[in-house]
């Protein structure tokens, strides 16, 4: 589940912020892409494109992360497979820890991540934040925004994401 979510919500942002053509009416047969406007015409299109990540770890309120780096270094791993075909690959940058407990749990009827990204946030990168649990939630994994405003925003490029979700127990 995990591999799935990390990769709908890097494919999210990334397509957002990188202002590729939308299009409707795509079908996939035969091992070719059909889209109204014909930008991609075969599966072997190549972006050829490095997505920088900067991985920002919440820690709770006795100081600790609750995950393995190397489960995220794995996940990554895995998105990279992901997107190889489409010469796609994400690069972790650096990963920090933030030590501010009141963000483990993200509540997003009270904004509390609008305040963690703007504390937070590394401009060229896709931040993603990995938290314990985000409220009120259905069981989600993660949650990112689309995009406010036309050109580059500092808030806009990030990612939230449940520690249980990478460490495969979602």
């Amino acid at each position: 589940m995990y591999r799935y979510t990390f990769s709908l919500l890097f494919l999210i942002v990334f397509q957002l912020n990188t202002g590729a053509q939308h299009t409707s009416g795509t079908s996939i047969g035969n091992g070719k892409i059909t889209t109204v406007s014909g930008t991609r015409d075969t599966l072997n299109d190549c972006l050829g494109k490095v997505a920088s990540l900067f991985i920002h770890i919440v820690k709770d309120s006795l100081r600790h992360t609750n995950i393995a780096i190397q489960n995220i270094f794995d996940a990554v791993d895995t998105l990279n497979h992901d997107f190889r075909l489409v010469c796609l690959q994400f690069k972790i940058c650096k990963i920090d820890s933030i030590d501010n407990w009141k963000y483990d749990t993200v509540n997003m009827a009270k904004n509390d991540e609008a305040e963690m990204v703007t504390l937070y946030n590394v401009r060229k990168a896709i931040n993603v934040y990995i938290v314990t649990d985000i409220v009120p939630g259905s069981g989600e994994c993660g949650f990112a925004p689309l995009p406010t405003a036309p050109g580059p925003s500092k808030t806009d490029d990030f990612i939230i994401l449940k520690k249980s979700c990478i460490e495969g127990r979602n």
